[in-house]
C-alpha cells in the first residue's frame, strides 16, 4: 500500500469522543498534535458521525482535515474508514502519504477489508478487560476479610493493568457527606494528582463534570483551567470518572511515572470502556458487601452516645449507608472515625481526611501513637523519643508541641468556646480521649472477640459465630500496613494478627461443628492463607474435607502440609497430622 503512516481512533462510549490510540510512522508529535476530535469534528469525528470512509488527495486546501503540523511535514493523502462494532463506529483506521502517485483508492480497499478483522480484535480486547474486572470484583467480594478495602484495591489493580500504569489512585465521594469518603492508592503514585482530594465540590473536576477522561499532558496551558495547579509527577496522568448513569461515584487518577504512553491518550478509551463496568462493579460490589455484613452483634443496651450500637433488630432493618462500608450498620455516626487495621483512615463527620490535609507528617504518626495507646497517659519524653529518636530533648519538646497544635487543627471540632475533645494533656502527658465521640476499628473488633467468646462459653454456639464472623469482616488488614517498620506498634499488630487467626480457627470449628462444612472449609483456608506453619488448620481443614466428602482433597491439603513444613522448618508433621492422614486414606481403601 506504501503509506507513510497509519493511525487508530477509538471512541470514548459516553462522549463519542475519537480518541488517538495508536500511531506508527514518521512525526509522530505532529500526528499527537490533536488527539482527541468531538463528533463531527477533523477526519476522525466526520467519519464516526457519517459511518462512511473519507479520502482526500490535497490534504493541505482540506479545511476538514485539522492538523497543521501534519499538513506542514509534506503529507498530502489521507484514507479514514470506520471500524464497526455492535452499537456502531467504534473508531477508525487511517494512513497517510506524501507521495503524489499515492493509490487511495487502493489504500481505501485494503482498509475496509482490514477494518473488519481489527473491529473483531478490539471488541475481544475490550469485552475481556470488562470480564477481567468483573472476575476480579467477585475475587475481591468472595474474600470478604478485606471488605470494601479489597474490593476497591481490585479494580484499582486491574485499571492500572489495563493502563499499562505505573500506579494510580481510586477516590469515591458522596453528596450527602459534602467530599471524598475513600480512597486507596497503589504504585508509584505518592499522592493525588488532584490538588484538592477533599474539595467539597467533587464535581468541579472536569473528568467528572463532562464525563469524560482525561489526559493531563504537554504544556500546563493546554490543561483544563481546575487541573493547572495539579502536582502531577511524570510526562502524563489520566483521569477517570466513575459513572453510573448520571451518578459521580467517583474518580480515578493514574500516573506513568517517566514512561509515558505514546500518543498520549493510548489507553484513554480502552479505560473508560473499562471504567463504566468498573463503576457498575463498585456499586454491585457495595451492596453485596453490605448485605454480608447486615449480622451485626448485639450488646443487649440502648444507645447512650455516639458510637454506640442499636439492637439486632435495628440493625438488620436499616437501610445501607451511601458512599462507604460502615463496619457496623446499626451505630450512630460519630465526629471522627479512625480505621487502623490494614490502611490507615481517618473520617471526620463522614469525609475522608488524607495524609497530605496535615500540615506536618509527624502530626498524623502522633494520631496514631496516641490511639494504639488509647486512653493510656504517654509521657513527653516517650513521644520525643518515638518521633525524633535523635532530637535533643528540648528541641524535641518544642516540635511536639507545634505537632500537637498542627493534630489538633485537623481532627477538633471547630467550635473555638468548646474545650479540646480528642487530643488532651495531663501534665507532661497526652492521651487521646476515650470519652468522645468516636468509633475505632481496632476497638469493635476487640469488643467483638470478647462477645464471641462469651457467648461460646456460654454455649451459645451460633451467636458466637455470628460474633466472630462480625469480627473477621472487621479486621481488613494488620494493624497500620502503612508504617510497617514502626516498631511502636509492632507488638500490638502481632497480638492483633494472631487474635485474628485464632478466631479464624475457631469459625473453622464452629461451622464444622454446626454442619456448614463450606463455610469451615472457607475458613480454614483463609486462616492457611494467612498462617500456612498452623498445623492445626491444616488438620480442621482435613477433617471438614473429609466430612464433606471431598477425600481427594483432604488428602493433599496433608500433602501441602507437609511441604510447607519441610520447606519453612525442616520438620515433619506431627504424629496427630500423620494419624489423621493415616485414617483419612484407610476410608477409602
Amino acid at each position: 500500500m506504501d503509506a507513510e503512516a497509519a493511525e487508530c481512533f477509538l471512541v470514548e462510549p459516553k462522549s463519542r469522543d475519537m480518541l488517538l490510540t495508536a500511531c506508527h510512522g514518521p512525526f509522530r508529535s505532529a500526528f499527537s498534535q490533536i488527539t482527541r476530535f468531538h463528533p463531527g469534528a477533523g477526519f476522525p469525528g466526520l467519519v464516526s458521525s457519517r459511518e462512511a470512509p473519507l479520502v482526500t488527495q490535497n490534504l493541505r486546501l482540506d479545511p476538514r482535515y485539522l492538523r497543521t503540523r501534519v499538513k506542514d511535514k509534506g503529507f498530502l493523502s489521507y484514507v479514514c474508514v470506520p471500524l464497526s462494532g455492535p452499537s456502531g463506529v467504534m473508531g477508525t483506521l487511517n494512513v497517510a502519504a506524501r507521495r503524489p502517485n499515492f493509490d487511495v483508492e487502493r489504500a481505501l480497499r485494503f482498509l475496509t477489508w482490514a477494518s473488519r478483522p481489527i473491529s473483531t480484535a478490539l471488541q475481544g480486547g475490550l469485552l475481556q478487560n470488562r470480564e477481567r474486572m468483573s472476575s476480579a470484583s467477585l475475587g475481591a467480594l468472595l474474600d470478604t476479610s478485606r471488605g470494601m478495602d479489597g474490593l476497591l484495591q481490585a479494580v484499582l489493580s486491574n485499571l492500572i493493568l489495563i493502563g499499562n500504569a505505573t500506579g494510580g489512585v481510586l477516590a469515591l465521594y458522596d453528596r450527602q457527606v459534602g467530599g471524598l469518603v475513600h480512597l486507596v492508592k497503589q504504585g508509584e503514585v505518592a499522592a493525588a494528582v488532584c490538588p484538592r482530594p477533599n474539595a467539597q465540590e467533587p464535581q468541579m473536576c472536569p473528568a467528572l463534570a463532562h464525563g469524560r477522561g482525561e489526559a493531563l499532558y504537554g504544556p500546563r496551558s493546554g490543561w483544563p483551567v481546575p487541573c493547572c495547579d495539579a502536582p502531577a509527577r511524570g510526562a502524563v496522568a489520566y483521569c477517570l470518572p466513575l459513572l453510573v448513569g448520571s451518578e459521580r461515584l467517583g474518580i480515578v487518577q493514574l500516573g506513568y511515572g517517566g514512561r509515558a504512553p505514546s500518543p498520549p491518550t493510548k489507553y484513554l478509551a480502552a479505560l473508560q470502556n473499562a471504567t463504566g463496568q468498573a463503576a457498575a462493579v463498585l456499586c454491585q460490589g457495595w451492596a453485596n458487601l453490605q448485605n454480608r455484613e447486615r449480622t451485626v452483634y448485639l450488646r443487649g443496651e440502648e444507645p447512650s452516645g455516639p458510637g454506640q450500637r442499636v439492637n439486632l433488630a435495628q440493625a438488620q432493618s436499616a437501610q445501607p449507608p451511601r458512599g462507604r462500608e460502615e463496619a457496623d450498620l446499626g451505630r450512630v455516626r460519630p465526629f471522627l472515625e479512625v480505621h487502623c487495621l490494614g490502611q490507615f483512615q481517618l473520617y471526620r463527620q463522614g469525609t475522608l481526611v488524607t495524609p497530605d490535609v496535615f500540615a506536618r507528617r509527624g502530626a498524623l504518626t502522633l494520631l496514631k501513637i496516641l490511639l494504639i495507646h488509647l486512653g493510656r497517659r504517654v509521657p513527653r519524653d516517650t513521644l520525643v523519643e518515638l518521633l525524633w529518636p535523635e532530637a535533643d530533648p528540648q528541641a524535641g519538646a518544642n516540635r511536639l508541641h507545634v505537632m500537637v497544635h498542627t493534630l489538633r487543627q485537623v481532627i477538633e471540632p471547630s467550635q473555638r468556646a468548646q474545650p479540646l475533645v480528642y487530643i488532651c494533656r495531663d501534665g507532661d502527658s497526652y492521651y487521646f480521649n476515650p470519652d468522645a465521640p468516636y468509633y475505632l476499628d481496632v476497638e469493635e473488633f476487640r469488643e467483638l472477640v470478647s462477645l464471641g467468646e462469651r457467648w461460646e462459653r456460654g454455649g451459645d454456639s451460633v451467636r458466637a459465630i455470628e460474633a466472630y464472623e462480625a469480627a473477621a469482616a472487621s479486621y481488613r488488614g494488620d494493624l497500620l500496613e502503612d508504617e510497617p517498620y514502626a516498631e511502636w506498634c509492632f507488638g500490638e499488630r502481632e497480638h492483633l494478627r494472631l487474635t485474628n487467626l485464632d478466631i479464624l480457627q475457631r469459625l473453622g470449628a464452629l461451622h464444622a461443628e454446626q454442619g456448614a462444612l463450606d463455610r469451615s472449609i472457607a475458613r480454614y483456608r483463609q486462616a492457611l492463607r494467612l498462617e500456612p506453619l498452623r498445623e492445626e488448620n491444616h488438620r480442621g481443614l482435613m477433617r471438614a474435607l473429609r466430612d464433606a466428602g471431598r477425600r481427594g482433597e483432604a488428602l493433599r491439603q496433608y500433602q501441602v502440609c507437609q511441604e510447607v513444613l519441610c520447606r519453612e522448618l525442616d520438620v515433619a508433621p506431627l504424629p496427630e497430622t500423620e494419624q489423621l492422614y493415616a485414617l483419612i486414606r484407610g476410608n477409602g481403601e
